[in-house]
């Protein structure tokens, strides 16, 4: 068979191929987030303080932002948002300052310490990937993150639309 017959074959899957392909997708999907509990708690923490971590992390990123902000960029409820907060405060991680744009109001913004425990975290999480993936060519490391990263960019665009029967039903509109 022809390089040009087999390409031509493999750009046009049948339906069946497609689903195929999206279960094993989500096969692996799920089988990537059931390692992350586990490297979890071999770092040394719970869900709960590694939830609390990931805001640092998001504020780091963003710069700071207020406590309604923080819950819909990390899309979390912002009654979980307040509590890890508040944690966070306590550890020194996240401070409080009044909202340039409006006084009355205030946005959080990692301390010192907090930007050190990001860098920390971030040094060490790249050290453990190019452990994992020693042997795979740059070229390829390239892909796989140009892949995610249309991957996250499709999930991001397409996550309105299944917030929307959500929405509707805290307004009673579904019933």
């Amino acid at each position: 068979m022809s390089a040009d017959s087999m390409a031509g074959s493999a750009v046009e899957p049948t339906n069946e191929t497609r689903l195929e392909m999206f279960d094993r997708l989500s096969r692996q999907i799920l089988r990537l987030m059931r390692q992350a509990p586990r490297e979890e708690w071999r770092r040394g923490g719970p869900g709960a303080a590694r939830a609390a971590d990931a805001l640092v992390v998001t504020l780091v990123d963003q710069g700071p932002l207020r406590t309604g902000e923080l819950a819909e960029v990390t899309r979390t409820d912002p009654s979980t948002v307040s509590r890890q907060v508040a944690f966070l405060v306590r550890q020194g991680l996240v401070e409080r300052r009044p909202d340039p744009r409006d006084g009355r109001a205030c946005v959080l913004a990692p301390t010192a310490e907090g930007e050190r425990l990001f860098q920390h975290y971030q040094r060490a999480r790249d050290e453990q990937l190019a452990q994992m993936l020693n042997t795979w060519q740059e070229h390829d490391l390239l892909r796989l993150v140009e892949m995610l990263d249309r991957f996250n960019t499709d999930v991001e665009d397409y996550q309105p639309l299944l917030d929307e029967p959500v929405r509707a039903r805290r307004r009673g509109e579904d019933r």
